[in-house]
């Protein structure tokens, strides 16, 4: 489910062989702020539908109308918030300005009235030493909200964020509402996949490195790769001689041309070493939507099992 901020493992964009905690906003069930704050027709036809969706889908899971209504008035007032101090999608494309680079003491110091120990340790995170910020004032005001808001707002809009996430898996009536407005009103996708097509690609987005290595084991064999490997071999010693017979280059940027060559990392058909599925559990006695919990858990994990500063 959506958080008032996001946080993953990835490449440190500033020192990019290692990996590095980052965290920045998040909290948008439409994706960017301009929907909550522009005032053009087009804008607030979507927001109105949104308001309408939402609650439809409280409905939905057994609220009456005066309750859902609350919950959505609840999520508005969060989420519009969050949408003013949030980067829109120019700002979001200069790389420097979202990279705040900083220790986890000083960040635990910057960054108040959150138990931030405890967050981490439930995304499985136990030995931070330093994370990058992406957007400080986003993140400042997802503290105030965290603060100043009354408990009963608070879970009304985590719920909706469940809800809201869930969707896909809890049954027809609720992934129908969620497709009438993401992909209708939105997108202007008329009609769904239909369900098998959508039940292979939660297998595929799951389960996806599993089912192809039971396809490259009977169309792609480890002979076929190994010769791949070794004809991109013989392209990187060729292109390491005319290198050499380069007349313009000096030795010094030679050696540096040589260097960025051998540290290609060469892909060919499928990973050197295989995601290991051994710690996700799927049970065919639960349900979709407890099997896709365990594989939100399984993937924070499997996230979490790179090594990071």
């Amino acid at each position: 489910a959506q958080e008032l901020f996001g946080s993953y493992i990835g490449a440190d964009m500033m020192d990019s062989k290692n990996n590095i905690v980052e965290i920045g906003q998040s909290g948008l069930s439409l994706g960017q702020k301009d929907y909550y704050l522009n005032e053009d027709s087009a804008t607030v036809k979507i927001r109105e539908a949104f308001k309408v969706h939402v609650v439809k889908m409280f409905q939905l899971v057994g609220d009456t109308e005066e309750v859902a209504t609350r919950k959505m008035n609840s999520v508005m007032d969060i989420e519009t918030r969050m949408a003013k101090a949030s980067k829109g999608r120019v700002e979001l494309r200069d790389p420097a300005a979202n990279y705040h680079k900083m220790s986890y003491e000083d960040f635990k110091k910057e960054y108040t009235g959150y138990d931030w120990d405890w967050y981490w340790n439930l995304n499985f995170i136990t030995d931070l030493k330093e994370l990058v910020v992406g957007q400080p004032e986003a993140l400042k005001e997802a503290m105030a909200i965290l603060t100043e808001t009354p408990v009963e707002q608070l879970r009304d809009w985590l719920q909706w964020n469940l809800l809201d996430a869930s969707s896909s898996v809890l049954g027809d009536e609720v992934y129908m509402q969620s497709f009438d407005f993401y992909s209708r009103t939105m997108s202007g996708q008329q009609e769904p996949q239909a369900r098998w097509k959508r039940s292979v690609g939660v297998v595929n987005s799951v389960l996806g490195e599993a089912m192809g290595k039971l396809y490259v084991e009977k169309y792609f064999p480890a002979e076929n790769k190994a010769r791949m490997e070794q004809l991109v071999a013989n392209l990187q010693e060729a292109l390491s001689e005319r290198i050499d017979a380069q007349e313009w280059m000096s030795d010094s940027t030679k050696l540096r041309a040589k260097d960025k060559l051998a540290s290609f990392y060469v892909k060919i058909g499928y990973p050197d070493e295989w995601k290991d599925y051994s710690e996700l559990t799927i049970d065919t006695a639960k349900t979709l939507f407890e099997n896709m919990h365990n594989v939100r858990l399984w993937a924070i994990k499997d996230m979490v099992a790179r090594k990071y500063n």
